[in-house]
């Protein structure tokens, strides 16, 4: 009887020995699983940052071309502003050339008959 008890001790400690053995194991693996997650999850963000900046970088190109575009279209608009104020300033300065001539003929036929009486 003493010896079945102590066999069964021996069992237990045995057993004892092996479910602890077997608890480690299970910690390391899931340290393992862990660490190997954690690194998945580093590259998977890694790439995303690099798909973002990526996106940045030709949102950046395409404003920044849209922004030429616009600043062009808006020196032709200027251009063309300006060149139709030159155009009415020209066109008020013959306007005024031609009044001025008419004044003109008029005194010069004012004079003539003045003279021909």
């Amino acid at each position: 009887r003493e010896e079945a008890a102590l066999q069964v001790e021996a069992s237990r400690a045995a057993a004892a020995r092996e479910v602890e053995q077997c608890k480690e194991a299970a910690a390391r693996a899931v340290e393992d699983v862990k660490e190997q997650a954690a690194s998945e999850v580093d590259r998977a963000l890694a790439d995303a940052e690099a798909h973002v900046a990526a996106r940045e970088e030709e949102a950046a190109v395409v404003l920044a071309a849209m922004q030429e575009e616009m600043a062009a279209a808006k020196g032709m608009q200027r251009a063309d502003h300006e060149e139709r104020l030159e155009s009415e300033r020209g066109t008020a300065e013959a306007r005024g050339g031609l009044e001025n001539a008419r004044f003109e003929v008029t005194r010069l036929q004012g004079l003539l008959e003045a003279v021909e009486e």
